[in-house]
């Protein structure tokens, strides 16, 4: 063994993620022997008026993971009046 962390086969650059309550673009994953480190690029950051819009963040599994797709994320819908 290398002594690296190893992070997900899915979490790569381009890959749509869910982080806590909000939702981005992997742009970079970066691999040490402590720690996965994932830059992530998303709306959150355009209306804190970051410079690039993206942050670092630590990959701590079921923190940030794949994003649902099929479904709009942005548009919550109480189902609840519908059945």
């Amino acid at each position: 063994m290398d002594g690296k962390t190893n992070p997900p086969v899915w979490l790569k650059p381009g890959a749509l993620v869910k982080a806590q309550h909000w939702y981005g673009v992997v742009e970079d994953v970066a691999v040490s022997e402590n720690r996965v480190m994932v830059f992530i690029k998303s709306p959150k950051g355009v209306v804190r008026a970051q410079r690039d819009a993206a942050e670092w963040l630590e990959y701590l599994e079921g923190q940030i993971v794949p994003a649902e797709l099929g479904y709009p994320p942005f548009f919550p819908v109480d189902r609840t009046h519908h059945e």
